[in-house]
């Protein structure tokens, strides 16, 4: 066995998909004494000659050659990307073989492909879906979760918490309205969380990707996630008003509602007035229903403990590869 690993000696190296990555090479390792293939130099990638793939460090490579068989873990939010000089895309090295023995597994789907797509007549190799992980390996989450246990709802800031590195305009519209934290205070990893916990809602956008880190990290500390219906769906799957506060986008009229074949992330990265609208009117429905937000947290902080921790993603990752 095979394993092409690739982490990065900078700071990106330091994020959750690398710690989730190191545990799966580091237990193939002790358990199969796979070979780990890594690059010479901090190159950014790995090319990989057989397969005229140029490997980034958020796909994890596993190659059986005795059975010809591999095994792809993709963390990337989007499928395609390169300089168009070599096959940079892992998919279409999977298409190319349309081996039944192949698998690959995506953390992103709906930023891959559209949200309903369904390959299951397609091809012969397989595709799943899986959860994600917290933005920091080395941060404990629970214990935030148990310092916000500690404290007294009613005594939770009345708005949303939202804070981010990269601009989208309706939190800002929202802080100026005064239902939300100021979304430009530049916090550490800790300092983040520990401002989290002080407030009775963590609002949720897309990214290039719909299912971000924050929510996994919103989830990990018992702060109820407040978002747009996911279109996505996860493995296992994250249920409206159960994981997480919904914002229906059919009753708010908002672009990307379930039968929209058009929708993307973009749209509710650009969002507008609209959904301002509904994001406040949303908020005012539950900030006061204490049952309704410790039943959410609780239903997330399940869920995140079940699929989200170190040891039981190991776990969960593991059966469906299938070794």
């Amino acid at each position: 066995m095979n394993i092409y690993f690739l982490l990065p000696e900078n700071f990106y190296s330091k994020i959750g998909f690398h710690g989730f990555f190191l545990d799966i090479v580091t237990y193939l390792k002790e358990n199969y004494s796979a070979k780990i293939i890594q690059p010479d130099v901090d190159s950014g990638h790995i090319y990989i000659e057989k397969y005229d793939h140029q490997m980034r460090d958020c796909e994890l490579i596993i190659e059986d050659e005795e059975n010809d068989k591999l095994t792809i873990l993709s963390v990337c939010e989007s499928r395609a990307w390169g300089n168009g000089t070599k096959v940079n895309d892992i998919w279409d090295v999977l298409v190319k073989r349309n081996n039944p023995i192949d698998t690959i597994i995506i953390s992103h789907y709906s930023s891959w492909f559209h949200h309903s797509a369904d390959f299951s007549n397609q091809y012969n190799f397989k595709i799943f879906k899986t959860s994600f992980f917290p933005f920091n390996p080395w941060i404990n989450n629970d214990y935030f979760y148990k310092l916000r246990k500690l404290k007294k709802q009613n005594n939770f800031i009345d708005k949303m918490f939202f804070a981010s590195t990269t601009r989208r305009e309706d939190p800002f519209k929202l802080y100026e309205l005064g239902y939300c934290i100021n979304p430009d205070l530049r916090l550490s990893a800790e300092m983040y969380l520990n401002t989290a916990i002080e407030y009775k809602v963590g609002l949720a956008f897309s990214s290039v990707a719909e299912l971000c880190y924050r929510e996994i990290d919103y989830m990990g500390i018992g702060l109820p996630i407040l978002r747009l219906e996911y279109k996505i769906t996860t493995n296992p799957p994250l249920i409206p008003n159960y994981h997480y506060i919904s914002v229906d986008r059919d009753k708010y009229g908002l672009y990307g509602k379930q039968n929209d074949e058009g929708w993307g992330t973009h749209f509710d990265r650009l969002g507008g007035e609209k959904y301002v609208n509904a994001y406040i009117e949303r908020f005012l429905e539950v900030k006061d229903d204490y049952d309704f937000l410790s039943y959410i947290s609780e239903n997330a902080h399940n869920y995140f403990q079940e699929n989200c921790i170190q040891e039981n993603r190991l776990k969960n990752i593991i059966k469906l590869i299938n070794l």
